[in-house]
């Protein structure tokens, strides 16, 4: 299989995270998923759940957003800018490996099972919704490697691409217990892909098959040195500066379905 033909594969899989704006009713995306089972469960990462309860907490409304074709653009049918709304609700959090379960509310396999195909040019019919399929095989460094989701409050699927930097790193989490915070280290992929905010919570996967092996949970800081090189982070106001690294760290997709077995 070619890129191309993988990047089709998950694109039914894939939906955003948005906030709905006072200003002529705009949705701005600040994270990704991506659907898991056709139970209407979809993963995302903890912190963009996090940001979702804030959000409500001042009033927003965040919303589920699924793509969909826009039969009646002027340039033909098109994914720009067609989204489906839905609500979704949080089952289950892993801090510990930045993941998180929602169910949609309501499940779109059983309001729409006629919509759910639109066929285009004659050609096969094509699922507009469908659960990813997924590989627990521990991927080798070096392997073609591609991350897909909603960065930088895109209303398109953005897709980057790389090279699986490690198969075994390990990432420093904060995680909450009885109202303190410590940090944990948890299994991690780094893959050689760009990654920006939004990209948080989408699905990393195999570029010769379209199958998922994680998911996108941030990009590697790497620290911003002084010019005179004398070492240590730039700080501002006592606080580091550090720039996006080029890594992106991913949770393993086991871990997804451990919490998964768990509900």
């Amino acid at each position: 299989m070619i890129l191309q033909d993988a990047i089709e594969v998950i694109r039914p899989s894939v939906v955003q995270f948005s906030v709905k704006t006072n200003i002529f009713s705009k949705h701005e995306q600040f994270g990704s998923g991506f659907i898991i089972n056709d139970d209407g469960y979809i993963v995302t990462c903890a912190h963009v759940v996090q940001q979702a309860e804030l959000l409500k907490k001042t009033g927003h409304s965040v919303t589920i957003g699924l793509a969909y074709p826009k039969i009646d653009d002027p340039e033909g049918i098109t994914m720009k800018y067609g989204f489906y709304h839905l609500d979704a609700t949080l089952l289950k959090v892993d801090q510990a490996n930045d993941v998180a379960l929602l169910k949609m509310n309501p499940n779109p396999f059983e309001i729409s099972p006629i919509s759910a195909v639109v066929i285009i040019g004659g050609d096969d019919p094509v699922p507009l919704y469908k659960e990813c399929t997924t590989s627990t095989n521990r991927p080798r460094d070096g392997d073609s490697i591609a991350v897909s989701g909603y960065p930088l409050n895109s209303p398109t699927l953005i897709t980057t691409v790389g090279n699986l930097a490690s198969g075994w790193a390990s990432s420093d989490r904060q995680v909450t217990e009885d109202g303190e915070n410590k940090i944990v280290q948890s299994d991690t992929y780094l893959v050689d892909i760009s990654v920006n905010p939004g990209n948080s919570g989408g699905p990393t996967y195999r570029s010769e098959d379209g199958r998922v092996i994680g998911v996108c949970t941030a990009y590697q800081n790497a620290p911003l040195m002084f010019i005179d090189q004398k070492g240590g982070w730039a700080e501002i106001d006592e606080r580091p500066v550090g720039i996006n690294s080029g890594l992106c760290i991913v949770t393993p997709i086991k871990y997804v379905l451990d919490l998964l077995k768990s509900i």
